[in-house]
């Protein structure tokens, strides 16, 4: 899928108006041409007034989100390793999910947030074909039961 972020205003991804993402060449989410095209993974950062699954739940009804990755707080120390055994919960509002969501450390975060951007500057530029593209995977945690 395609990697798209916009910089949060003060409510940290927590409404739609708080954030806006290129929605250029996407289906929506419901659409029947959705199989041919690229998924929207929208990038967010955790913190703010809301919950993770908030969050996700802002990305997928109001920006079209297909996926969503959720970048740990800015200056976390927390690895990927860490996060590994970080498990976003549920504020009760996790069925009107319908879309799969991911926590990644800071760091990693950091690399994806900046390819964006200059992703974004390029196609500012004229380049249509600046993407950041990436395949996700998924996999429950056995070490812990959830």
């Amino acid at each position: 899928g395609r990697l798209v972020y916009g910089e949060p205003g003060p409510k940290e991804h927590c409404t739609a108006e708080d954030y806006d993402i290129d929605d250029t060449e996407f289906a929506p989410a419901d659409s029947e041409e959705y199989p041919q095209q690229l998924a929207k993974i929208v990038v967010v950062r955790r913190g703010g007034p809301c919950t993770f699954t908030h969050k996700v739940q802002v990305a997928q009804d109001t920006k079209g989100a297909h996926a969503v990755i959720v970048v740990d707080k800015r200056g976390s120390k927390h690895t990927s390793n860490d996060i590994r055994s970080v498990i976003m919960s549920d504020d009760g509002a996790g069925s009107l999910i319908d879309i799969p969501s991911l926590l990644v450390a800071n760091t990693d975060g950091e690399k994806l947030i900046s390819a964006i951007q200059r992703a974004d500057k390029e196609r500012g530029r004229g380049y249509s074909d600046a993407d950041v593209i990436v395949q996700l995977e998924w996999d429950v945690p056995r070490e812990r039961n959830v």
